[in-house]
């Protein structure tokens, strides 16, 4: 990401470079946007997620990055970044569908607990931090495409209630 010495940016501008950070990924030159090329690898390849869920947790994580390019991880720690996630999921979703706000509010719960869990757990060479890929990237079964999980334990089904029981008893 170039840095522009100027300060007549205009809005116009400043929107363009914001648009082309998420499209050549130079978010990730941030401290945030480094800490999210991680989580992305991490969710790619260990937990197995599909293209389509990976295009939808990067793009609005990119964006959170740029928005807070000044940030560090540690700076979105409870009171102050719980203030600071509340902002910037207004200021991007408010005006979205239940859903769309839902699906956000789940992709930086999963971002900030995949980021407490790599913090509590550390780097690991015996592999004990490294979950098993869920399933082949990029690949459904019949049996995960039913909403049942490869430990062969039932699913409850698809509400966000019922999805929420069959994640504890895990």
């Amino acid at each position: 990401m170039s840095v522009r010495t100027e300060e007549n940016l205009t809005l116009a501008e400043a929107a363009r470079i914001m648009r082309d950070a998420v499209k050549d990924r130079s978010y990730r030159a941030t401290p945030l946007g480094l800490e999210v090329a991680k989580y992305y690898r991490w969710k790619k390849n260990e937990w197995g997620a599909t293209a389509t869920t990976l295009r939808d947790y990067e793009a609005p994580l990119a964006l959170l990055a740029l928005d807070h390019a000044d940030l560090e991880l540690q700076d979105f720690e409870p009171p102050i970044g719980t203030e600071r996630l509340r902002e910037f999921w207004d200021l991007h979703w408010a005006d979205r569908s239940p859903r769309t706000r839902a699906k956000i509010l789940s992709i930086l719960r999963d971002f900030f607990g995949w980021a407490v869990n790599e913090r509590k757990d550390g780097p690991s060479t015996s592999g004990s931090s490294t979950a098993t890929p869920r399933r082949p990237c990029g690949l459904r079964s019949a049996e995960a495409s039913s909403g049942a999980r490869s430990t062969g334990k039932p699913s409850f089904g698809s509400s966000p209630r019922n999805r929420a029981r069959e994640i504890a008893s895990h």
